[in-house]
């Protein structure tokens, strides 16, 4: 009789270290495709910061001369009046020279007229070479956010 209590307690032990190993293996699964998706979503939102969405693709420069245009109301001003560059400007209207493929910012090149909110952009600088006079453009939405004269 002492034999039946002993292999009974053995079937219990191999039963319940069987569903624990069943569970080591559902928790390490459930882990790992956690990990897993985690890496799968920074890699696509650290992807994503390089190329520009659909609805944020910036305006070319031609774009922010015909804005300058539009803007004046003249109907002599010639597009090939008008140099164009791209450059970071801060809310105080110091502006510097820029690369749109990078948005890294250089050199200090001269002051404006503050921006519009107060911060700080990446801007088309379109400069009137008849009158001298600068206009700062969001390559975003096209917004002039600064002028000078």
């Amino acid at each position: 009789m002492d034999h039946f209590p002993k292999r009974r307690n053995l079937d219990l032990y191999l039963n319940i270290s069987k569903y624990y190993s069943r569970l080591d293996r559902k928790v390490i699964l459930s882990f790992g495709i956690g990990i897993g998706m985690m890496f799968l979503v920074y890699f696509a939102l650290t992807g994503s910061l390089d190329r520009p969405v659909i609805n944020r693709v910036p305006i070319p420069p031609e774009a922010a001369v015909s804005i300058v245009i539009t803007h004046k109301s003249s109907m002599h001003l010639n597009p090939n009046d008008f140099a164009v560059g791209y450059v970071y400007i801060k809310g105080n209207g110091d502006f510097y020279e820029s690369n749109e493929n990078s948005n890294s910012v250089g050199l200090y090149l001269g002051t404006a007229s503050s921006t519009i909110s107060g911060g700080n952009y990446f801007a088309w600088k379109v400069e009137n070479k008849v009158d001298g006079s600068k206009y700062f453009i969001e390559p975003i939405d096209g917004d002039i956010i600064s002028q000078s004269k």
